[in-house]
């Protein structure tokens, strides 16, 4: 027996690793960093640093306490990559102990306490962001002034006091204008009357396209497949075109949507998680459209301005089903 060599062909190894795959994906995610500080200003990069030295050091404890290879699970790149997507959808101004307090909440309550990577059944990133939203929603609603330029790369002040000249984004402000003006007029949106100008919707639009950049660099690396992302945008797509259709004046076209941040990060690098997501073809398409679709409807009809964190673990509750309903069946079976 000590002779047996279990293997087999077709086994093959396509030189992929847990490290090479999350590194990828944080290389993803430049472009939209780049964008979110011609955006916003340097901020965002001091909340990046903050949150990635929380996360090694609440992995570091963990992996300490379950007595777990410190080296080997430390340097996977998993910790890093949940603290870049906390800071990239936690707003700039945020407190230093909400970005610590949403990170270590992250990797120790939604990751290890579910046995740490791969037996997560929510994505970590997104249940810091619900939980925070929802027991701090006006220390979530806190943005810089817009720049729209670089001018503020190198105003590294992170402790100035930004309060009076705070600005929301246009899904809050959209959210704001049509519930407190009667005579609300989607058509006006990016008018003065609700934005200050139109470069200010322009530049979320930039930042759309940033990330849907890093999108496509996961699509030509094989990270991702196509099936979740196309089926995500296609929710949010079929959901808010319906809803222009019925009433052109109260609802915004669905380009607005579909081009927003929110949307094209949550389509190419939080739905996508392999962890709490889909895996079989058919499943990814269904846990995709689903996903976009009630991202959506919360933002229509929801309390919040953006639903994509919760419509993202709402699917994660179903994503096993979904994949025992659209596992293929055996060959020759």
């Amino acid at each position: 027996m000590n002779n047996f060599l279990p293997i087999s062909s077709p086994y093959f190894h396509n030189k992929n690793s847990i490290a090479k795959v999350m590194f990828s994906v944080c290389i993803a995610l430049i472009p939209g960093i780049v964008a979110y500080v011609y955006r916003f200003g340097s901020q965002i990069l001091w909340q990046i640093v903050l949150a990635i030295l929380t996360a090694l050091c609440c992995e570091f404890l963990c992996l300490k306490l379950r007595k777990k290879s410190i080296k080997f699970f430390l340097l996977d790149g998993s910790a890093i990559l949940t603290a870049i997507l906390i800071a990239l959808s936690f707003p700039p101004l945020a407190p230093i102990w909400l970005i610590i307090f949403a990170t270590a909440f992250a990797i120790i309550i939604a990751k290890h306490c579910y046995g740490g990577l791969g037996q997560n059944p929510f994505n970590p990133a997104m249940v810091a962001f619900a939980v925070c939203l929802i027991s701090f929603p006006n220390l979530m609603l806190k943005f810089p002034p817009i720049i729209n330029d670089f001018s503020g790369l190198f105003n590294f002040d992170i402790f100035a006091n930004f309060d009076a000249i705070t600005s929301a984004t246009p899904l809050d402000t959209l959210k704001t204008a049509s519930r407190a003006n009667t005579n609300f007029n989607a058509a006006d949106f990016a008018n003065k009357n609700y934005l200050h100008n139109a470069k200010d919707l322009y530049g979320f639009y930039i930042l759309g396209l940033a990330y849907l950049l890093g999108g496509i660099y996961l699509l030509i690396k094989k990270i991702i497949t196509w099936h979740i992302p196309v089926m995500f945008l296609s929710g949010i797509f079929v959901i808010t075109a319906i809803a222009y259709l019925y009433d052109s004046n109260s609802n915004i076209t669905p380009l607005f949507h579909l081009l927003n941040s929110s949307s094209i990060l949550g389509a190419f690098f939080i739905a996508t998680d392999p962890m709490s997501s889909c895996t079989t073809p058919k499943g990814k398409l269904i846990f995709g459209f689903c996903c976009g679709a009630l991202a959506a409807i919360i933002r229509l009809f929801g309390t919040f301005p953006d639903g994509v964190a919760f419509a993202v673990l709402i699917m994660n509750f179903t994503s096993p089903l979904i994949e025992t309903l659209t596992k293929p069946k055996p060959f020759g079976k």
